[in-house]
C-alpha cells in the first residue's frame, strides 16, 4: 500500500459511528461506550427511561454522539462502511490511497472491528499524475495494480446499480500536501472554499501547475469548469505562465471575466470567435453583454438573410423599443420563417429588416392563418361529402347525429362542453378521424354529446359536458349508452355494405 491505514486508525475510528450499549436491570442499567471505551453503571431513572434501541443520543460520560443499542441484540448483524482518501508523501511527491472501511462486531465483543479494501491509488509528481486500479494479470495469476491510460479523475469506490453507489469520502493525512509540490494550489484558502472535485484538482495541478494562476487570479469558477470537463468549446494554453496568453485574452477581458470568477469564459470565447469581435475589447464586451445568450438565433437570422452578425445585433438594438433582445430575436426568426414559407425574397432588406418588425410579423402571421383556414375548409368540404351517410336519427330517443360543417363549430363545441374536441378539428378536416355531434331533436344548435369515430367505423369515445367526469357534470344517461350501441350497429352495417372500391374511396377521402 502507498499509505498504511493502520497509521490513521484513530482518525478513522473518529469518523465511523459510535455506540452506547446498554443492559437494563430493575433499578439500574449497565452501559458501555465505544467512543470513550468505558463501562459504567447508572441508577439515574431519567437516563434509563431514555435508553431506546437504535435511538440517537450522547454518552453521559464523554458526551460523544452515539447510537443507543441493547447489549444482547443485533450486534452480530450490524454492518457499516465509509470511504477515505489517505494522503502521504514520497519525498516531494504525493501518494493517495483510497480505501473503503467496513465496521462490524464479533459475537460477544462490544468493540467494533474494522476491515478495509483499497480501491484506487494515485501517484502525483511534478508534470505527471497517474491513477492505478487492480486488474487481473494472467502471468502472475493474481490481481495487480496497473496504471490507467486515461486522465485521473475522482475515485470510484462503489459502482452500484447504474453507477449509483456511494462515492463520497473523508480526507486523512492532508498535511502531506504541505510537504509537497502541491502546497501552493489552495494556499491561503479556507477549508470551506475547497472544491468538490478535490482529488481531480490535485491531479490536474500536477499535470499543469499553471492552474494555480487561475485560482489565485480571481478565476476560480473557470478552473472549476476545466476540472469538471465543461470547457468543451475552448482550450487553455498550458505552455505559458502568462495568464493573458494562457486564456488568449487581454487585460480588459480578464478584468471583465473576474466579475463572476471566470464563469462566462466558455461562453465569451465562442461569442468573440463566431459572432463578433469588435475593434476593441470593450466593444466586444459591450455586444457580449447584450447578446451573449442569444448566439443561436443570431446565427440563424444572419445565415438566412445573408447579413453579418453585427448587423443583426445592431438592428435589434435599434428596433427593440421596450422589448428585450431575446423576445425581438425570437419574433424576428419566426417572421423570417413565415417569409420563407410565403416565398418572399429573403435577400430583400426592405422585407427581412422592416421598420416595424411587430407589424410585419403580424401581417405574415395573418396571411398564413388565412391560407391555412382556406386549406382546411377545402379539405373539410371534400371529407364531409363522404361522411353524409354517417348521419343518423333515432326518433324514439329523440337523438340525431350531425356532421360539423367547419372547424370553428368543433372549436365552439369544445368551449361549450368544456372538453378537448377542439384539438381534433384539424385531423377531422384532414380526414384522419371523424368528429360527429349528437344532438337532441329540435335543439340541433345546442351542444349535447360529441363523438369520435375511427376510419374503420368504430366509436372511440362519446363525451358530454366536462367529459361526464368534471365538476358540474352528470354521469352518461342510460338512453345515451343505448343510443351508442344502436348507432355502432348502424355503422357496422354501413361499413359492411360498402363495396371494396367505395370503402377504399371513402377512407381515402375522409
Amino acid at each position: 500500500m502507498f499509505v498504511d491505514p493502520q497509521w490513521h486508525l484513530e482518525e478513522i475510528e473518529g469518523v465511523m459511528p459510535h455506540f452506547l450499549f446498554y443492559r437494563k436491570g430493575r433499578k439500574s442499567a449497565e452501559l458501555y461506550c465505544t467512543a470513550c471505551h468505558d463501562r459504567f453503571e447508572t441508577k439515574d431513572k431519567g437516563l434509563i427511561q431514555k435508553l431506546k434501541h437504535k435511538a440517537d443520543g450522547e454518552c453521559p460520560f464523554c458526551q460523544g454522539k452515539v447510537q443507543l443499542r441493547q447489549m444482547d441484540r443485533g450486534r452480530a448483524t450490524y454492518r457499516y462502511y465509509d470511504n477515505f482518501a489517505i494522503f502521504g508523501n514520497s519525498g516531494d511527491d504525493v501518494r493517495i490511497s483510497c480505501i473503503t472501511v467496513y465496521q462490524s462486531f464479533e459475537e460477544d465483543i462490544m468493540e467494533p472491528v474494522y476491515d478495509w479494501y483499497e480501491t484506487v491509488r494515485y501517484e502525483l509528481s511534478e508534470g505527471c499524475a497517474k491513477e492505478y486500479r487492480k486488474a487481473y494479470d494472467c502471468k502472475q495469476n493474481k490481481m495487480v495494480w496497473q496504471p490507467l491510460k486515461r486522465k485521473p479523475k475522482e475515485p470510484l469506490f462503489h459502482a452500484g446499480a447504474f453507477g449509483s453507489g456511494y462515492n463520497g469520502y473523508h480526507v486523512l493525512g492532508f498535511d502531506a500536501i504541505e510537504r509537497s509540490f502541491l502546497k501552493y494550489l489552495f494556499k491561503g484558502m479556507d477549508s470551506s472554499e475547497l472544491p468538490q472535485f478535490f482529488i481531480t484538482y490535485y491531479c490536474r495541478y500536477a499535470e499543469h501547475p499553471q492552474l494555480e494562476y487561475l485560482i489565485h487570479g480571481g478565476l476560480k469558477l473557470l478552473a472549476d469548469s476545466y476540472i469538471s470537463g465543461a470547457l468543451n468549446q475552448t482550450r487553455i494554453n498550458w505552455r505559458t505562465s502568462d495568464l493573458k496568453k494562457m486564456l488568449r485574452l487581454d487585460k480588459t477581458e480578464i478584468e471583465y471575466l473576474k466579475e463572476n470568477e471566470g464563469r462566462e469564459y466558455n461562453q465569451y470565447i465562442p461569442f468573440r470567435r463566431d459572432i463578433y469581435r469588435g475593434r476593441t475589447s470593450a466593444e466586444t464586451i459591450r455586444y457580449y453583454r447584450e447578446f451573449g445568450y442569444n448566439t443561436v438565433k443570431i446565427e440563424y437570422i444572419s445565415d438566412k438573410i445573408s447579413v453579418s452578425r453585427k448587423q443583426v445585433m445592431d438592428y435589434v438594438i435599434k428596433h427593440r423599443n421596450k422589448e428585450r433582445n431575446t423576445f425581438m430575436l425570437y419574433m424576428w426568426s419566426d417572421y423570417i420563417r413565415e417569409c420563407e414559407k410565403l416565398g418572399y425574397d429573403l435577400y430583400d432588406k426592405s422585407i427581412v429588416m422592416p421598420r416595424d418588425l411587430a407589424a410585419a410579423h403580424e401581417r405574415t402571421s395573418l396571411i398564413i392563418k388565412t391560407e391555412n383556414d382556406l386549406r382546411l375548409k377545402y379539405q373539410l368540404e371534400i371529407s364531409n361529402a363522404a361522411r353524409k351517410k354517417m348521419e343518423y336519427t333515432d326518433k324514439k330517443r329523440g337523438l340525431t347525429v350531425i356532421i360539423p360543417e367547419s372547424v370553428e363549430e368543433i372549436a365552439r363545441e369544445g368551449r361549450i362542453l368544456h372538453h378537448c374536441v377542439g384539438g381534433y378539428a384539424k385531423r377531422h378536416a384532414e380526414g384522419t378521424l371523424h368528429i360527429l355531434f349528437v344532438r337532441q331533436i329540435g335543439k340541433e344548435d345546442i351542444p349535447y354529446y360529441t363523438m369520435e369515430v375511427s376510419l374503420s367505423g368504430k366509436i372511440v369515445q362519446c363525451r358530454g359536458f366536462r367529459n361526464n367526469m368534471g365538476v358540474g357534470s352528470t354521469p352518461k344517461p342510460q338512453e345515451m349508452i343505448d343510443f351508442e350501441t344502436e348507432y355502432q350497429a348502424y355503422l357496422d352495417s354501413l361499413f359492411r355494405k360498402m363495396d371494396k372500391t367505395a370503402g377504399k374511396g371513402m377512407k381515402q377521402a375522409v
